[in-house]
């Protein structure tokens, strides 16, 4: 009994070590080695599902360029046949690549890239010509039987207005921010202001000229750039509003063609497809 009573002592005086010890063990302080493995799963899992593709600090921009624009007629021959092929006029162009300005306005909204993703943006530009093409030749006709005679030179001019929706997708490292830009939309071609002239005073006198015409067409184009962002006030905000931008641009007009000579010979003057190739100037503004 006396063994049995020395025994019960004991244990009741290890109980609040026991106690103690459990107490320190569930503790949130020093978390289990499984609680810590599920948490960096946890993390690891949120992390997965739901990192964004592009911040969430966009910005939408405003911006103009300043482009010289070199056209390209990819058909340098064009021909018009008159009655049922007894008179054929050949148009060899003497002047197949000719430059003209052009100017944009162009905003949208920009998504703010993350690490190596690009930012990416959707919006509008609107392209207007304030001078335009020239092009110039030589008539040479063709009676059935005959020799070709040349017998008129001819020019005219060709302007073009467009409205594109377009993407833009920018890198930056630091200040520089090349990017790629493409896009599609209408654009209005117009050829306008033919005119012959006998190249020699005894000469035929040239038939009425081609009526003007604007040609809607399909559009798309791309390009490749260079940026440079900055802050005109450095001390405004860590993020660069302001960019100036060198960029390289290919655009495709569609089809082109004058209206006929009037209703005495409807015949149209099929200029073929046209294009342009475009090195511009610009300014953007990120709000």
């Amino acid at each position: 009994m006396k063994k049995i009573a020395i025994a019960v002592i004991c244990l009741q005086s290890a109980m609040p070590v026991l106690a103690s010890a459990s107490s320190d063990t569930s503790s949130p302080s020093e978390p289990s080695v499984y609680s810590t493995h599920a948490y960096k799963a946890t993390t690891k899992e949120y992390k997965g599902t739901l990192d964004p593709i592009f911040r969430a600090d966009g910005h939408f921009y405003l911006g103009a360029a300043v482009e010289t624009s070199q056209l390209r007629l990819d058909n340098t021959h064009w021909q018009v046949t008159y009655y049922g092929g007894f008179l054929n006029d050949a148009y060899p162009g003497s002047n197949t690549d000719t430059n003209a300005a052009v100017v944009d306005l162009h905003g949208g909204y920009e998504f703010t890239g993350m690490g190596m993703r690009p930012a990416i943006a959707l919006g509008l530009g609107v392209y207007t010509m304030p001078s335009e093409y020239s092009e110039s030749g030589r008539l040479v006709e063709t009676a059935l039987g005959d020799a070709p005679s040349t017998l008129y030179n001819y020019k005219y001019n060709i302007s073009s207005s467009r409205l594109m929706a377009e993407a833009k997708f920018t890198w930056t490292f630091n200040h520089f921010t090349p990017f790629i830009d493409v896009g599609i939309g209408s654009a209005w071609t117009r050829p306008k202001n033919y005119a012959e002239t006998s190249i020699d005073s005894i000469g035929y006198p040239p038939l009425p000229p081609f009526r003007n015409h604007t040609n809607v067409n399909f559009a798309y184009q791309a390009g490749v750039g260079v940026g440079y962002a900055f802050n005109f006030n450095q001390s405004a905000s860590e993020f660069q509003h302001e960019r100036i931008s060198l960029g390289y641009r290919y655009v495709s007009l569609g089809n082109v063609s004058f209206s006929g000579r009037g209703s005495v010979y409807p015949y149209k003057l099929n200029l073929g497809r046209i294009s342009s190739n475009d090195v511009y100037l610009s300014y953007t503004h990120l709000f």
